[in-house]
């Protein structure tokens, strides 16, 4: 009877648009396949919590959404909220950028992303860190709070907010800031 109710309530949990499926292993063909909207979460332990009604995720967590894969060692997922929260050492990949953190938070049909923890990141030849990130996968822009610092060709920037847009590769600070810039040694064409 355990197993039915289980099986009732995870046939429930997994109704678009944020569908999960609970996988031990690889990511199989069909669910590589699924609407954009669709959220899997591959993991080597899954419970349901009857009380709260979440769903808890453990060893070798691994969350896909389009073309967003985020990796992290315990997972918590709320329907009712559509919220993932994921904890322990995490990585995000999205195409070209990397994130890493203790904790991240991803709200599903809002395409937002919330990153704690000794944040890092990496986009082609721009980096940063700071304690909070916000990433709206959607418009591509990544806000940096907290002794956040980004650099680019040796140039740096230090400020209270940093904003990047990821599209359009620029970078912005709002509140007190810092730049420190590398200038390239004049050359004899330069002189001319």
């Amino acid at each position: 009877k355990l197993l039915l109710f289980f099986i009732f309530i995870f046939v429930s949990i997994t109704v678009r648009p944020c569908a999960l499926y609970a996988q031990s292993n690889e990511v199989s063909e069909a669910t590589k396949s699924s609407v954009n909207s669709d959220i899997v979460i591959n993991a080597d332990v899954f419970e349901l919590d009857g009380v709260t009604k979440e769903f808890l995720a453990s060893g070798n967590v691994r969350v896909i959404q389009d073309d967003i894969v985020i990796v992290g060692d315990k997972a918590t997922f709320d329907k009712d909220k559509n919220l993932i929260q994921l904890f322990g050492d995490i990585e995000l990949k999205k195409d070209k950028m990397n994130i890493t953190c203790k904790t991240l938070n991803a709200y599903g049909k809002n395409q937002k992303i919330k990153a704690f923890g000794g944040v890092k990141f990496n986009y082609e030849d721009i980096k940063g860190a700071c304690d909070v990130a916000d990433y709206n996968t959607k418009s591509q822009l990544l806000v940096l709070n907290g002794s956040a610092e980004a650099w680019q060709f040796g140039n740096r920037l230090n400020g209270e907010q940093i904003f990047i847009d990821l599209k359009r590769q620029k970078i912005r600070t709002q509140g007190k800031a810092k730049v420190k810039l590398i200038m390239k040694e004049e050359t004899k064409e330069d002189q001319k």
